[in-house]
């Protein structure tokens, strides 16, 4: 007795499954290198320092150009909070925790001031805190991105010294005129 069955249909189906879990899996390599590459340029940029923050301010990720602006590197620092980068002063107003504040409550937060390296040493940083929400708007950190605007607001100092010497050097002048 032989007994014959068209499985036709059954090995087409079996193929379409076999194709879709090849697809997800190709979509998944690609979104894995996406996301590697998004990573490696963030990680990669030395201008900008560019920090990950949990929701009370503790420091998760850390970029190169963190490590070269602010002095530590991320095993001194991830895992500390970011007000250390603040001088006592402003620590004590409280300005660290009223950024974070701003930055959880309307999204963002942007402020210019001394900052402090590791070494101690204080550069103008402008400051920039965007709150991350996940697709259910529900807050999973706070990303601080920090340029090191030292040497423009020195010249921008000594432009307004030179211009302020100038004003008096004019006003003797008209006083000798008279």
């Amino acid at each position: 007795v032989k007994v014959t069955r068209d499985l036709t249909e059954r090995r087409n189906h079996e193929l379409r499954i076999e194709q879709f879990y090849q697809d997800i899996q190709k979509k998944n390599e690609l979104l894995r290198q996406s996301e590697e590459r998004y990573h490696r340029m963030v990680a990669e940029v030395e201008d900008y320092v560019i920090i990950l923050l949990d929701q009370q301010g503790y420091i998760q990720n850390w970029n190169k150009g963190a490590e070269k602006i602010k002095g530590y590197s991320p095993d001194e620092i991830i895992g500390k909070h970011f007000s250390i980068f603040y001088s006592e002063e402003d620590r004590s107003k409280g300005l660290p925790k009223t950024l974070l504040q701003q930055a959880i409550t309307s999204g963002k937060a942007v402020h210019e001031g001394w900052r402090q390296r590791k070494n101690g040493s204080f550069f103008w940083g402008s400051v920039v805190m965007t709150a991350l929400h996940n697709d259910n708007g529900e807050l999973i950190g706070i990303t601080k991105v920090t340029r090191d605007l030292t040497e423009k607001k020195i010249f921008e100092e000594k432009l307004l010294a030179t211009s302020q010497t100038l004003v008096e050097k004019n006003k003797e002048l008209e006083r000798i005129n008279e």
